[in-house]
């Protein structure tokens, strides 16, 4: 698994080799950290489990179903989940580790001063029991990649609540963080302002509008006596200042504004919270109450279409703040709620069997793992991972792309695209063998980012389009993709001086496709088949197959189309074995050419109606 000191190395060299493509590395930075940060949650969720007795996990792991994930709080009160004061020395070192993991370098020094001013308060003489151990940690679910799971820290004035959608979608929201005292004066903590630069920024805001834009952000003259959007509460709106109705100066104090809130979260869900941000841009709204100085008791809130953050500060005169910050449901909602909802209505939720969990492991690890790119022949080239392929088509006017892998490949592929010494947004067309995740996790961002047609057959573009595998094997889901332009059997792709023909392969998805093409290389021609699969997946059920009825009479359809075709070069999509032993020669352009073998063509066909007659037997049907 890539871990934050390797991903960081990795991400220094992808820099390193695409210098001219900035938005390539910001985006490959970004995607590679998304994963990364789950995966780096997950193993940090495991190691203190792990850490922990039978009893104290019974308290610490609750089912990710279970009512309390949604229950939270900032008040002092009776808490589900182990606290830190039931913790040894080790498991706690590993349960502030797991911490560091949700929240960012500011954010986990907020997240800890706040916690300290607990024994502010109780050297104050605070009638109420204040602990700076009294902070409780719990897991919901099993932390796993494929696995929906959450997590929890909560105490007085701190509660992080984090949800992984599949494992890997992250959702930190809400985030509530306040201060007590706001100010701190005095020996312990003396001159502290955990929440400080937050309230000031709002404050320098409201002082530079003017009186229209005074009269459209302040909606009460009297500020609440909390936030409006605690636990239980709705996101409703309220009326404010619209940022399209802000000068630069003000924009730029809105959004730092909105920076220092995200500027809570781990760098890489930030960094995804500003590119949100940006591309609302004028949507956000500004909303103020209660008095223009900090000791008068104040609120503001600052609103767009994916997030609310309020700031509160009324009590104590005016010397205890209150901030939390939601996800609305276009960014997947508080507790990834809506996220949720949408990945069960695509994809009814079951647990994966070991085997299969395993397997996912291996896809998202070791067969993910980056590779150099190289040349196979003429123009086709390999930009693809250890054992799962992409390949880049050269032509006159731009570039083919077949398949993007999983989410973990995202930087690679356009890393190795970058390293051949091509232009991300010269890749006009991106093309699909099959419609599972580990071959099309990639193609909504790399439409987004190459602005790329998107073509697919006619059968696959309901799994496509609905980010659903709808395929006999009913694997993971992805983001959802739009086809530009159906496919059907024998249809061509033209793009300059090349020319494929699509070829329906269906049954190991309904609409698995293989390709094929002429190639060029010196004074030499080369047929080359790009075969999307010739089998089903193993141990998918062939008779009587509800998601895929027709599943047997497809792979016979598919194998005797392969038998119509003559490669002399025919590539797979999980090609580390076909490569094995040949790559030293590939990359020196050595002749003959260790690739061209017709003959192992044809045995691959043969072993791949060998394997359906084999399982038919095994399910007692006809062969």
């Amino acid at each position: 698994m890539l871990g934050r000191g390797l991903r960081f190395w990795f991400l220094g060299a992808l820099g390193a080799v695409a210098v001219a493509a900035p938005a390539v590395r910001e985006e490959a930075a970004r995607v590679t950290g998304e994963v990364a940060l789950a995966t780096d949650m997950a193993e940090a969720a495991g190691r203190f489990l792990s850490a922990l007795t039978p009893e104290q996990r019974r308290r610490a792991n609750l089912a990710f179903a279970a009512d309390e994930r949604k229950r939270w709080h900032y008040v002092p009160q009776a808490r589900k989940g182990i606290p830190f004061a039931d913790l040894g020395p080790a498991q706690r070192h590993l349960a502030y580790g797991f911490l560091a993991t949700a929240l960012s370098r500011q954010g986990l020094l907020k997240a800890s001063t706040i916690m300290a001013l607990e024994e502010v308060l109780r050297r104050r003489g605070s009638t109420l029991v204040r602990d700076p151990e009294a902070y409780h940690l719990t897991i919901f679910g099993e932390p796993a990649l494929g696995e929906s799971w959450g997590w929890r820290l909560e105490g007085h004035h701190v509660s992080i609540n984090v949800t992984l959608v599949d494992g890997v979608r992250l959702v930190t929201a809400p985030l509530f963080l306040g201060a007590n005292p706001a100010r701190v004066d005095g020996e312990f903590l003396g001159h502290a302002r955990v929440l400080g630069r937050e309230e000031d920024l709002g404050f320098r805001l409201l002082a530079s509008l003017d009186d229209e834009q005074r009269r459209q952000a302040i909606y009460k003259s009297t500020a609440p006596d909390d936030i409006l959007t605690g636990p239980g509460a709705g996101l409703d709106a309220l009326p404010g200042l619209p940022a399209a109705r802000m000068n630069a100066e003000q924009r730029r104090l809105l959004d730092a504004i909105v920076d220092e809130a995200a500027g809570n979260l781990p760098p890489e869900q930030a960094a995804l919270e500003r590119e949100r941000m940006a591309r609302v841009g004028g949507e956000l709204q500004f909303t103020w109450a209660g008095g223009g100085a900090p000791t008068e008791p104040h609120y503001y809130r600052v609103a767009g279409p994916t997030f609310l953050y309020e700031l509160d500060n009324t009590q104590d005169g005016a010397n205890h703040v209150h901030t939390v910050w939601h996800t609305r449901e276009t960014a997947g909602g508080d507790f990834g709620d809506d996220l949720l909802r949408r990945h069960l209505q695509a994809q009814p939720h079951r647990a994966l069997s070991k085997a299969e969990q395993d397997m996912l492991t291996v896809l998202r690890t070791d067969w993910s793992k980056a590779v150099e790119p190289f040349r196979i022949v003429g123009n086709v080239y390999y930009v693809g991972a250890k054992n799962i392929a992409s390949y880049l088509i050269a032509t006159s006017d731009g570039l083919i792309l077949i398949d993007t892998g999983t989410r973990e490949m995202e930087p690679v592929v356009r890393g190795n695209i970058v390293k051949l010494g091509f232009r991300l947004e010269d890749v006009k067309i991106l093309l699909t063998s099959h419609a599972h995740f580990d071959h099309v996790e990639g193609h909504a961002a790399m439409k987004r980012l190459t602005g790329a047609t998107v073509m697919a057959m006619a059968a696959e573009v309901p799994a496509l389009t609905s980010g659903t595998d709808l395929s006999a094997l009913a694997a993971l889901g992805w983001e959802p993709v739009a086809v530009d332009r159906i496919l059907h059997d024998g249809d061509t792709i033209v793009l300059g001086n090349v020319t494929l023909r699509a070829i329906w392969t269906p049954g190991h998805t309904q609409g698995c496709t293989s390709y094929t093409t002429t190639v060029r290389d010196g004074r030499r021609s080369y047929q080359v088949a790009f075969v999307g699969s010739a089998a089903a997946n193993a141990g998918v059920k062939l008779i009587g197959n509800a998601r895929h009825p027709t599943i047997v009479e497809d792979l016979a359809r598919t194998h005797k189309a392969l038998r119509q075709l003559q490669p002399d070069i025919w590539l797979s999509f999980h090609p580390e074995e076909q490569f094995a032993g040949k790559l030293e020669r590939l990359r020196a352009g050595r002749e003959p050419h260790p690739l061209v073998d017709p003959a192992g063509f044809q045995k691959m066909v043969t072993e791949a109606e060998a394997a359906t007659r084999s399982a038919l037997d095994a399910e007692g049907g006809k062969r």
